[in-house]
Protein backbone atom coordinates (compact mmCIF):
# COMPACT_ATOMS: atom_id res chain seq x y z
CA UNK A 1 0.00 0.00 0.00
CA UNK A 2 3.01 2.69 1.18
CA UNK A 3 4.32 1.78 -2.51
CA UNK A 4 0.53 2.43 -4.03
CA UNK A 5 0.48 5.81 -2.38
CA UNK A 6 4.05 7.25 -3.04
CA UNK A 7 4.28 6.03 -6.94
CA UNK A 8 0.24 6.71 -7.12
CA UNK A 9 -0.79 3.62 -8.48
CA UNK A 10 -4.79 3.94 -8.56
CA UNK A 11 -7.18 1.16 -6.13
CA UNK A 12 -8.54 -0.53 -9.36
CA UNK A 13 -5.29 -1.46 -10.43
CA UNK A 14 -3.15 -2.88 -7.83
CA UNK A 15 -5.01 -6.32 -7.90
CA UNK A 16 -3.56 -6.63 -11.61
CA UNK A 17 -0.45 -5.60 -10.97
CA UNK A 18 2.37 -7.85 -12.32
CA UNK A 19 -0.38 -9.53 -14.03
CA UNK A 20 0.94 -10.38 -18.24
CA UNK A 21 -2.07 -7.67 -19.82
CA UNK A 22 0.10 -4.47 -20.30
CA UNK A 23 -3.48 -2.62 -20.96
CA UNK A 24 -4.34 -2.37 -16.91
CA UNK A 25 -6.85 0.56 -17.12
CA UNK A 26 -5.30 3.51 -15.20
CA UNK A 27 -1.84 3.08 -15.76
CA UNK A 28 -1.60 4.68 -18.87
CA UNK A 29 0.03 8.19 -16.86
CA UNK A 30 1.49 6.61 -14.29
CA UNK A 31 5.14 8.27 -14.25
CA UNK A 32 7.35 9.33 -11.79
CA UNK A 33 11.07 10.57 -11.96
CA UNK A 34 13.40 9.97 -9.36
CA UNK A 35 16.52 12.30 -7.67
CA UNK A 36 19.17 12.53 -5.85
CA UNK A 37 19.01 14.70 -2.76
CA UNK A 38 20.42 17.45 -3.98
CA UNK A 39 17.65 17.49 -6.70
CA UNK A 40 19.64 16.55 -9.51
CA UNK A 41 17.37 13.80 -11.50
CA UNK A 42 18.80 9.88 -11.36
CA UNK A 43 18.87 9.08 -15.06
CA UNK A 44 17.56 5.36 -16.05
CA UNK A 45 20.62 3.76 -15.66
CA UNK A 46 21.59 5.02 -12.20
CA UNK A 47 18.48 4.04 -10.61
CA UNK A 48 19.19 1.45 -7.83
CA UNK A 49 17.85 -1.24 -9.10
CA UNK A 50 19.45 -1.37 -12.25
CA UNK A 51 22.47 -0.08 -10.33
CA UNK A 52 22.09 -3.44 -7.55
CA UNK A 53 21.58 -5.69 -11.34
CA UNK A 54 24.40 -4.60 -13.02
CA UNK A 55 26.79 -4.84 -10.29
CA UNK A 56 25.37 -7.77 -8.43
CA UNK A 57 25.97 -5.69 -5.35
CA UNK A 58 23.41 -4.91 -2.44
CA UNK A 59 22.82 -1.29 -2.49
CA UNK A 60 21.16 -0.09 1.35
CA UNK A 61 20.44 3.25 2.62
CA UNK A 62 20.25 5.46 -0.53
CA UNK A 63 18.27 8.35 -0.33
CA UNK A 64 16.39 9.69 -3.02
CA UNK A 65 13.35 12.19 -4.17
CA UNK A 66 10.69 10.55 -6.32
CA UNK A 67 8.14 13.10 -7.64
CA UNK A 68 5.13 11.46 -8.77
CA UNK A 69 2.65 12.57 -12.19
CA UNK A 70 0.68 14.66 -10.35
CA UNK A 71 3.51 16.79 -8.85
CA UNK A 72 3.30 15.42 -5.48
CA UNK A 73 7.40 14.28 -4.02
CA UNK A 74 8.21 11.83 -1.26
CA UNK A 75 11.47 11.19 0.31
CA UNK A 76 12.87 7.99 0.11
CA UNK A 77 15.01 5.38 1.78
CA UNK A 78 16.03 2.44 -1.04
CA UNK A 79 17.55 -0.47 -0.49
CA UNK A 80 17.94 -2.81 -3.75
CA UNK A 81 19.77 -6.41 -3.88
CA UNK A 82 20.06 -9.01 -6.98
CA UNK A 83 18.36 -12.35 -5.87
CA UNK A 84 21.00 -15.06 -7.16
CA UNK A 85 19.55 -19.20 -7.88
CA UNK A 86 21.89 -22.17 -6.13
CA UNK A 87 24.05 -21.84 -8.85
CA UNK A 88 24.73 -18.12 -7.69
CA UNK A 89 23.15 -16.39 -10.80
CA UNK A 90 20.87 -13.68 -11.05
CA UNK A 91 17.79 -14.48 -11.69
CA UNK A 92 15.84 -11.42 -10.03
CA UNK A 93 15.97 -8.62 -8.18
CA UNK A 94 14.18 -7.00 -4.85
CA UNK A 95 13.50 -3.00 -3.69
CA UNK A 96 12.37 -1.56 -1.29
CA UNK A 97 11.68 1.46 -0.32
CA UNK A 98 10.85 3.29 3.03
CA UNK A 99 9.17 6.75 2.88
CA UNK A 100 11.30 8.97 5.07
CA UNK A 101 9.42 12.36 4.28
CA UNK A 102 8.18 13.28 7.64
CA UNK A 103 11.60 12.04 9.19
CA UNK A 104 13.28 14.96 6.84
CA UNK A 105 10.34 17.33 7.34
CA UNK A 106 11.38 16.95 11.03
CA UNK A 107 14.99 16.87 10.88
CA UNK A 108 14.35 20.24 8.85
CA UNK A 109 12.35 22.12 11.60
CA UNK A 110 15.03 20.97 14.00
CA UNK A 111 17.70 22.69 12.66
CA UNK A 112 15.34 25.51 11.48
CA UNK A 113 14.68 25.95 15.79
CA UNK A 114 18.43 25.30 16.61
CA UNK A 115 19.57 28.20 14.01
CA UNK A 116 16.90 30.18 15.56
CA UNK A 117 17.98 29.80 19.00
CA UNK A 118 21.52 30.38 17.98
CA UNK A 119 20.57 33.94 16.27
CA UNK A 120 18.52 34.21 19.58
CA UNK A 121 21.92 33.96 21.76
CA UNK A 122 23.76 35.73 19.57
CA UNK A 123 21.26 38.75 20.41
CA UNK A 124 21.76 38.42 23.85
CA UNK A 125 25.35 38.61 23.71
CA UNK A 126 25.37 41.25 21.67
CA UNK A 127 22.77 43.25 23.94
CA UNK A 128 24.27 42.34 27.08
CA UNK A 129 28.41 43.31 25.70
CA UNK A 130 27.04 47.02 24.78
CA UNK A 131 25.56 49.85 26.14
CA UNK A 132 26.10 51.58 22.97
CA UNK A 133 22.11 51.63 21.22
CA UNK A 134 23.93 52.10 17.62
CA UNK A 135 26.10 49.11 17.91
CA UNK A 136 23.26 46.95 19.29
CA UNK A 137 20.90 48.00 16.51
CA UNK A 138 23.48 47.22 13.90
CA UNK A 139 24.33 43.87 15.30
CA UNK A 140 20.64 43.12 16.04
CA UNK A 141 20.06 44.05 12.42
CA UNK A 142 22.70 41.95 11.07
CA UNK A 143 21.12 39.29 12.75
CA UNK A 144 17.94 39.54 11.54
CA UNK A 145 18.68 39.69 7.86
CA UNK A 146 20.87 36.94 8.32
CA UNK A 147 18.29 34.67 9.79
CA UNK A 148 15.01 36.02 7.92
CA UNK A 149 16.97 36.08 5.13
CA UNK A 150 15.79 39.97 4.61
CA UNK A 151 17.27 42.51 2.00
CA UNK A 152 16.15 45.41 4.32
CA UNK A 153 15.27 45.90 7.52
CA UNK A 154 14.91 49.36 9.97
CA UNK A 155 14.62 49.80 13.22
CA UNK A 156 12.22 52.70 14.50
CA UNK A 157 12.78 53.93 18.26
CA UNK A 158 9.26 55.09 19.94
CA UNK A 159 9.65 58.24 21.64
CA UNK A 160 7.01 58.38 24.33
CA UNK A 161 6.96 62.16 25.16
CA UNK A 162 6.42 63.59 21.82
CA UNK A 163 4.60 59.62 20.75
CA UNK A 164 6.33 59.79 17.59
CA UNK A 165 8.65 56.93 15.68
CA UNK A 166 11.82 57.78 15.07
CA UNK A 167 14.61 56.13 12.80
CA UNK A 168 17.26 53.70 14.76
CA UNK A 169 19.10 51.79 12.47
CA UNK A 170 18.40 50.36 8.74
CA UNK A 171 20.00 47.91 6.73
CA UNK A 172 19.70 47.13 2.99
Amino acid sequence: REAQRILGVPEEAVGRLGMQDDRIEGLENLTWKMFYPDRTPCSEDRLPMQTAMLSGERIDNLEYIIRRHDGVEFEILFHASPVLDDQGLMVAGVGIFTDITERKQAEQQIQTQLQRLHTLHEIDRIISASLDLRFTLSAFLEQVIQQLQMDAVDVLLYDPYIQTLTFGAGRG
